[in-house]
């Protein structure tokens, strides 16, 4: 596969997320992404930065989340950019 063939990220990884799922058992996997309106895939394609959310789901993943995970981590163009 040459350099102009590789598939390139979509989105920054979203470090806090991808630790979460990371160390979550096998077995709190569902449930988790439940919570979130989503499956547990979905979730690791935007914790590794291959797809991005909406904003409501998003919002899901930041309550399921209990903050650790922000707003602005899964949807960057929400970040404030220096005037």
């Amino acid at each position: 596969m040459t350099e102009s063939n590789k598939k390139q990220r979509r989105r920054p990884i979203v470090v806090e997320l991808k630790q979460k799922l990371n160390e979550m058992p096998v077995e709190d996997r569902d449930d988790f992404a439940d919570k979130c309106g989503t499956s547990f895939d979905n979730l690791r394609q935007i914790a590794y930065g291959w797809g991005g959310c909406s904003i409501s789901l998003a919002q899901s993943i930041v309550t399921a989340c209990d903050g650790e995970v922000e707003l602005e981590d899964l949807i960057p163009e929400l970040k404030r950019h220096p005037a």
